[in-house]
């Protein structure tokens, strides 16, 4: 089998099964917690009192049990460190600066250095007279966040 996979030229490691796992789980794991995160307006007999309740279950106000916010925060911490962040990090990666601030943070570890080469790998880099093409691995997942909605 593994000469199978060198003849095929298909790379095992770590960080390229990491990168495949979380390119195919992005959308999911944005539209399952910008769901959980959507609310509506319910009227009531009086039509200057709404409330806001969940939209999948209009029985429940928003944020009104434990468990909606408890489910709340997963979702938005999701978002946070699973889509924002890393889209953000690729986004970046290719200034200088980012570099830097990553260095005073005591943030560039080797494992999120060759995380952001796996995803801006396939794209071309800049030389003397050329644009350089590596950020669009993060301009492709901000495009798919924008296209969700």
């Amino acid at each position: 089998m593994a000469r199978f996979w060198s003849m095929a030229g298909i790379e095992l490691s770590f960080t390229h099964s990491i990168a495949s796992i979380y390119i195919l789980c992005f959308t999911q794991l944005a539209a399952t917690s910008f769901k959980i995160l959507r609310f509506r307006f319910h009227y009531f007999e009086f039509p200057d009192k709404y409330f806001l309740h969940f939209f999948y279950d209009a029985k429940q106000l928003y944020f009104g049990s434990t468990y909606h916010i408890l489910a709340s925060i997963f979702a938005i911490t999701i978002l946070l460190f699973l889509i924002l962040l890393p889209t953000l990090y690729l986004l970046l990666y290719r200034f200088k600066w980012f570099h830097k601030l990553l260095d005073c943070l005591h943030l560039r570890k080797q494992l999120l250095i060759s995380l952001g080469d796996v995803f801006t790998g396939p794209y071309k880099n800049g030389t003397e007279n050329t644009f350089d093409y590596r950020f669009f691995a993060g301009f492709y997942l901000l495009l798919r966040i924008l296209i969700f909605f």
